[in-house]
């Protein structure tokens, strides 16, 4: 997937993919009731630094999904929570405790 945003261009094919997880998301409302899905999400890494979520919806019928660009410390806050151990070896090391 390719998308524009402020001016640069975010691209699944020429970036690098270093970590997926799944999220719960927001995909529509009825009436008071909100309605969310869960995506895969895959977080790349373009050659400049710059980070982005690409997330879909697998097996959809509606073909759902998104890039939204992220800060480094966007990616660090998942990856602390959800893969210390990818966490570390992408960003270095942490003090023992």
């Amino acid at each position: 997937m390719k998308k524009i945003i402020d001016n640069k261009l975010y691209d699944t094919e020429k970036a690098e993919k270093i970590f997926n997880f799944r999220q719960r998301r927001k995909t529509g409302d009825f009436g008071n009731f909100n309605i969310y899905s869960w995506f895969n999400v895959e977080v790349y890494k373009t050659k400049k630094n710059n980070y982005f979520f690409y997330g879909y919806i697998k097996d959809s019928l509606d073909n759902k999904e998104f890039l939204e660009v992220v800060s480094e410390e966007n990616v660090k806050d998942v990856m602390k929570e959800l893969d210390p151990d990818k966490y570390i070896k992408l960003f270095g090391d942490i003090e023992e405790a």
